[in-house]
């Protein structure tokens, strides 16, 4: 019994010591973006090197943007033999906040040779974003279409029906019973 707990501490250490040495073989890498716009797009030219400043190849980069209720996934970039990427998205964009700013995020996650990182950067858009502006009715504006109300009330309501008429059988029950006895 005492030779099988030890086998069993052995086996779990060794497991434990190649996970942390696997974390350990990870590099970290510098994630660049550049900006360049065009007459009907916003490019983002993105660029991962190591720390000694040498490229890195097949990388996937997701790249975020922030919008009101968190972010948006704008699509997934691989760099190329020389560390480079480029992603392209519309200029009717409207901007992330009352400045017309943009903010765009490029992450790396789950890579197996490098730790997850990310880098920000903030694009100017030529459309501004109006909190105040009044949203018509929509499935992601602040105010639910009149179908979608009225759907959950009737649903709503229908279990609170069920749930009266189960406890007035209940109480049927009771009642009746205490008039038998």
């Amino acid at each position: 019994m005492k030779l099988k707990t030890q086998l069993i501490l052995i086996f779990l250490f060794t497991q434990i010591g190649e996970y942390s040495f696997a974390q350990g073989e990870k590099q970290r890498a510098i994630i660049n973006m550049v900006y360049d716009k065009t007459d009907s797009t916003h490019v983002i030219n993105i660029s991962v090197i190591g720390l000694n400043k040498l490229p890195y190849k097949d990388v996937t980069v997701n790249v975020f943007v922030k919008r009101k209720f968190g972010m948006m996934k704008m699509g997934d970039v691989f760099t190329d033999s020389v560390g480079n990427a480029s992603l392209s998205f519309s200029n009717k964009l409207p901007g992330s906040d009352s400045l017309a700013n943009i903010f765009v995020l490029a992450k790396i996650e789950d890579s197996k040779e490098l730790i997850d990182t990310s880098s920000q950067l903030i694009v100017k858009s030529t459309i501004l974003f109006h909190r105040s502006e009044h949203m018509e009715r929509a499935m992601i504006a602040n105010s639910a279409p009149i179908w979608l109300i009225i759907t959950f009330l009737v649903l709503f309501g229908g279990v609170w029906l069920i749930y009266f008429k189960v406890i007035g059988l209940i109480r049927k029950i009771k009642k009746s019973s205490t008039e038998n006895s």
